[in-house]
């Protein structure tokens, strides 16, 4: 009793601690259970961990003797600050924090009766040498690889720092997604991360906290190519139609590192006058390349042999996705800027100009152009932090989408001619269709 107040060992119950009044009404029982547990300056927490890889189990006396509920709270930073991961009623003595092998935590509970606002806290507990292992809840890595403070880091590789702080330019170099594991705080203030360009398919999903989260696009398919146009009617009585153009090859988007297809040939004459696809991008040239023209059977260049169509345009490089998993606090301040734009897909080939014919039979028709290439997607930056972290987060984003490629211009047909006869000329073929665009990247934060 302290000024008509009652404080011991920093439990209170909040009706009295601004001194007795008349109307004030405390139970017996709410008094036993604060005099019970401040004597000793708080409750006793006990851990047990069977195994460096089993769970973290926790038990403590039940000092609220069935009234309120107790909060279990853990710290990944040795005390400095604490987040409540669950609560349970009163009479449960014991919690287990499953799942996650990857930093050394803190726990602490405390007794609360919201009814009178009394609140009372256990002493701290705390594990240590927790091996690096698999995604779980409050998976936020054990800081094995010690404090990040800057340079360039490979890229498909899975990190785990005590902390990370950026102020300067760093690259990802290499191929395929990212896992930064931090079990403090990841600060960024003037510094820009530059993710690379990568033709891996991307890691569709990571589990956090006993979820499946989404790290990627899925894919899409490019543009096909333009159809060949028709062949010509006969110049004269007994004259052959012309034979249909090729088709234009396509973009192809089924994975990152596919090139554009081939243009088609419409007949089978014992020569193959279609254009290649082009191919896709590569780190040192991310933009995909154009496909190739179409070309006529220069062999019979006056029969009526089609051309080929123009090949697909290469698939622009996409940027590589990077997951941060985040135990402490997020400062990413507007000095600083994610760089993860995707490159542009190659413009499809121009289809084959069809030959004439003096023969007074058709001529075929123009090959088709081939399809754009398909954009590459910017990076996905995904950050996982703790509920009821101090998250900021106002970088400069340059995570555009790479633009389809141009598709393929139009071969001219042929013309079908004999002396004194009229010139008829087939018709051109079709030109490609533009490629899909990419996929924006984004920001995105994550509470779990």
């Amino acid at each position: 009793m302290d000024g008509g107040s009652i404080d011991m060992g920093g439990g209170c119950i909040s009706d009295l601690c601004d001194g007795v009044e008349p109307n004030d009404a405390v139970t017996l029982q709410q008094l036993q259970n604060l005099i019970s547990s401040s004597g000793g300056g708080g409750f006793t927490l006990t851990g047990d961990r069977p195994s460096a890889t089993a769970a973290r189990e926790l038990y403590w006396d039940d000092v609220m003797l069935g009234v309120g509920f107790y909060i279990i709270e853990r710290s990944l930073n040795g005390g400095l600050s604490w987040f409540q991961i669950a609560m349970v009623s009163a009479g449960v003595t014991s919690y287990v924090d499953g799942g996650f092998v990857n930093f050394d935590p803190s726990y602490r509970v405390v007794g609360y009766d919201p009814t009178i606002g009394y609140q009372v806290y256990s002493n701290v507990v705390e594990f240590q040498n927790g091996p690096v292992g698999v995604f779980a809840c409050g998976d936020f890595g054990g800081g094995g690889m010690g404090a990040y403070t800057g340079g360039d880091l490979a890229a498909g590789q899975v990190y785990s720092f005590s902390s990370f702080t950026l102020s300067s330019a760093m690259s990802l170099i290499g191929n395929g997604e990212t896992i930064i594991q931090i079990s403090g705080d990841l600060t960024m203030t003037s510094g820009a991360m530059t993710m690379p360009f990568t033709n891996a398919n991307p890691v569709p999903s990571v589990t956090v906290c006993g979820k499946t989260r989404n790290l990627s696009y899925s894919t899409l398919v490019g543009r096909a190519g333009g159809a060949g146009g028709q062949g010509g009617d006969p110049a004269f009585p007994g004259g052959v139609t012309g034979q249909t153009g090729g088709f234009g090859g396509s973009s192809n988007g089924f994975s990152r590192s596919a090139t554009g297809a081939d243009g088609q040939y419409a007949t089978v004459s014992g020569v193959t006058p279609y254009g290649h696809g082009g191919t896709s991008g590569t780190p040192a040239s991310p933009n995909g390349n154009d496909g190739e023209a179409g070309f006529p059977d220069f062999i019979a260049p006056s029969s009526t042999v089609p051309p080929g169509g123009g090949g697909g345009g290469g698939h622009g490089m996409c940027r590589g996705n990077v997951v941060f998993i985040v135990g402490g606090n997020v400062n990413i301040d507007s000095t600083s800027t994610l760089v993860g734009f995707g490159a542009d897909g190659g413009d499809g080939g121009k289809g084959g100009i069809a030959p004439n014919n003096t023969s007074g039979q058709g001529a075929p028709g123009g090959g088709g152009g081939g399809g754009g290439g398909q954009g590459g997607d910017g990076s996905l930056v995904k950050i996982f932090h703790q509920t009821g972290a101090t998250v900021s987060a106002t970088p400069v984003l340059q995570l555009q989408k790479g633009a389809g490629g141009a598709g393929g211009m139009d071969g001219t047909g042929g013309a079908s001619s004999a002396f004194g006869y009229p010139t008829e000329y087939s018709d051109s073929g079709i030109a490609g269709t533009t490629g899909n665009d990419g996929r924006p990247g984004s920001l995105e934060l994550i509470a779990v």
